[in-house]
């Protein structure tokens, strides 16, 4: 699996990303306080996707999700971009 290329746009926007691998990886960010939303893209099957869904705030991307599609996402659920970690 390679680097997000989302987690790249959505950092040089300003938020502050954190990309796991691993789902046990992935659940030790989330406990850190300045994580407030989890987002998990398109590549990630249903089991995994699930498991971080019923412990935490996810927004879940689909194929095709721009960085635009994106931001409008986070800016809604989140406030405004500067506020987003």
């Amino acid at each position: 699996m390679l680097p997000s290329h989302l987690a790249d746009d959505l950092g040089r926007r300003g938020i502050n990303c954190y990309e796991a691998l691993a789902i046990s990886e992935g659940c030790y960010l989330c406990e850190q306080p300045e994580i407030n939303l989890v987002v998990i893209d398109p590549s990630v099957d249903d089991e995994r996707a699930k498991t971080v869904q019923q412990r935490f705030s996810t927004l879940r991307l689909h194929d095709g999700a721009t960085i635009g599609d994106t931001m409008w996402e986070l800016t809604n659920l989140l406030g405004q971009a500067p506020a987003i970690q």
